[in-house]
């Protein structure tokens, strides 16, 4: 009788450490998802601030050329926090159409 309640502790060990084995890959799992959320949120934030200020350095090329034909780019728009845009504007200087660019870095 004691040979039967061995084996039957023994199939509940082994019952209990794959419960362990699977609760602790599932809380894994669910933390990695939960990381990659969190940095998914953060570049898209970022991404959605990015093109609001390279859409103003456009608007602040525009600006610069009503107010001067001959505008180049030069200077920039002020940094939006941590992010500065880089202007360019061709065929400056001279006659129309003029292409204006931004580059957003952050």
């Amino acid at each position: 009788m004691s040979g039967r309640l061995g084996n039957e502790r023994g199939g509940l060990l082994v019952l209990i450490m794959v419960s362990a084995l699977l609760a602790a890959i599932m809380s894994f799992s669910v933390l990695e998802l939960a990381i990659a959320q969190a940095k998914r949120a953060r570049f898209h934030r970022l991404r959605g601030s990015a093109r609001y200020a390279a859409e103003a350095g456009i608007v602040w090329a525009q600006q610069r050329l009503l107010q001067n034909p001959a505008y180049c780019g030069t200077p920039d728009p002020p940094p939006f926090g941590t992010i500065t845009v880089d202007v360019g504007v061709t065929n400056c200087g001279g006659g129309n159409p003029h292409a204006i660019s931004a580059k957003v870095t952050y």
